[in-house]
């Protein structure tokens, strides 16, 4: 029987701040990639790999992210700094 991580189907899945102001999408099988857009003009705000989850704070002014490690950054969604915001 072949490993199921390797016939792992792609997925997508996008999501609006609660603001509407971004635009969060996470493309991936195993590991997503995950990029935040200004839902006005597509430009992109912060992105990175390797991340198994995030999601908008209620406010949408922290962006968690999680992985594999039992880590999860909060990202202030004005700076994109950990740390400061």
């Amino acid at each position: 029987m072949p490993s199921p991580e390797r016939n792992q189907v792609p997925k997508a899945r996008v999501t609006i701040s609660p603001d509407g102001h971004l635009i969060l999408l996470e493309v991936g099988g195993k590991e997503m990639t995950t990029t935040v857009m200004t839902a006005a003009t597509g430009e992109i705000e912060f992105e990175t790999h390797r991340f198994l989850a995030s999601a908008f704070s209620p406010d949408g002014k922290l962006l968690a992210v999680g992985g594999r490690e039992p880590t999860v950054l909060l990202l202030p969604t004005d700076t994109w700094e950990v740390g400061k915001g």
